[in-house]
């Protein structure tokens, strides 16, 4: 089984003071050991961003070292950065980031069989949300 997570499900992993935190946690406990987890290099860069921003630099650092051990990170490329850019042109919500997109042309490329989220966008792309 793939999982996909998100940075919704990273940020709120991470930050004991987000009102995600608990649920976050239980999801997260709620995975199968043999589950393959994969995110995105965008997703990194918009959690540490977000972690810096809203709590340290060193948080962001700490999260960066320790909480990505073991997730298998994609590199956003430039055939995934195109079909991404085609997809934001396609879908009509202004809500719907550009980082999201990345993650949707992963999930569909890769295959991957859920995502770990807290974002309603990417059951709207018929992706399995956990």
């Amino acid at each position: 089984m793939k999982i996909f997570i998100d940075t919704s499900a990273l940020y709120a992993m991470y930050n004991i003071s987000d009102p995600l935190h608990e649920k976050s946690i239980v999801s997260l406990d709620n995975i199968p050991d043999e589950a393959e987890l994969i995110t995105s290099s965008n997703v990194v860069g918009e959690t540490i961003s977000l972690l810096s921003m809203r709590l340290s630099k060193n948080d962001a650092l700490s999260f960066y070292n320790e909480v990505l051990f073991g997730i298998e990170t994609v590199i956003v490329d430039l055939e995934i950065f195109n079909d991404a850019i085609a997809l934001f042109k396609k879908i009509k919500s202004k809500n719907v980031s550009f980082v999201d997109c990345t993650s949707f042309v992963i999930c569909k490329n890769q295959k991957i069989d859920f995502v770990f989220t807290f974002d309603k966008h990417f059951g709207k792309q018929g992706i399995k949300v956990l």
